[in-house]
């Protein structure tokens, strides 16, 4: 195949999934063909780049895809890893992949977590990534099993590590926030986050971001569930 006509190509589809587009191009097949493109040209970044965002664009709450799609991600993330745009833009397809239960399970099952992870120490100045991996985790969370294989790989750490490396950026706060509110709703997890510092940080993150609802509502909600806990509650207070 023509890996400059397959790059352009994903650029269309990644353009025209920003608009009402998504479900067309899904019926007509323009997620397999991302993903063969991809699975094809794996060491080419900007390919890589492309079909990811593309696929970020395309992701709605009814879009299954298979174990092996999931795998393609995690391994073009594994491959680039160095690169900035591409974690990125991975990270992103996987947080929106991540809304229904069937995708959750499969990252979940075929090591995304610790790919995700290993994204966020490779680029911790990079707010970008930050966002977008503190957005997989958060929606992956919910579910108490998930929360604790986050936290089993150094989830909760890296989370406080983003919001410390990036308190001015609203995004990451807020994702961050999501993240801790869902991760608390076990109790081994309130626990270290309290440890590591989370509630000063989701507190700072109310402090720097007043005027933003996006973030005093999921931090709100971070401490909510940390209340629960007596002694967080008297830290808290």
């Amino acid at each position: 195949m023509n890996v400059m006509l397959q790059i352009q190509g994903c650029d269309a589809l990644r353009n025209l999934a920003r608009k009402e587009n998504k479900e067309e191009i899904v019926r007509c097949g323009g997620m397999k063909r991302i993903m063969m493109a991809i699975q094809n040209h794996l060491n080419n970044r900007n390919l890589v780049f492309n079909a990811c965002d593309a696929i970020r664009n395309l992701a709605f709450d009814r879009l299954l895809v298979t174990a092996d799609d999931i795998k393609i991600i995690v391994k073009a993330m594994e491959i680039h890893v160095g690169n900035a745009g591409v974690v990125q833009a991975a990270c992103g397809a996987l947080c929106n992949l991540a809304m229904n239960d069937q995708n959750e399970r499969l990252i979940v099952t075929v090591g995304g977590v610790e790919k995700i992870i290993m994204a966020m120490e490779h680029h911790v100045a990079n707010a970008g990534v930050q966002k977008c991996a503190c957005g997989v985790l958060r929606n992956l969370s919910p579910r108490e099993q998930y929360g604790r294989e986050i936290a089993t790989v150094g989830g909760i750490e890296k989370i406080i590590m983003a919001m410390e490396r990036h308190v001015a950026n609203a995004g990451v706060q807020k994702d961050a926030c999501g993240a801790l509110r869902n991760l608390a709703m076990n109790d081994e997890n309130e626990k270290l986050i309290a440890t590591v510092g989370g509630i000063e940080k989701i507190i700072l993150a109310m402090e720097n971001h007043v005027a933003d609802a996006g973030v005093q509502k999921c931090a709100c909600g971070a401490l909510r569930n940390l209340a629960m806990n007596d002694e967080n509650g008297r830290l808290i207070a």
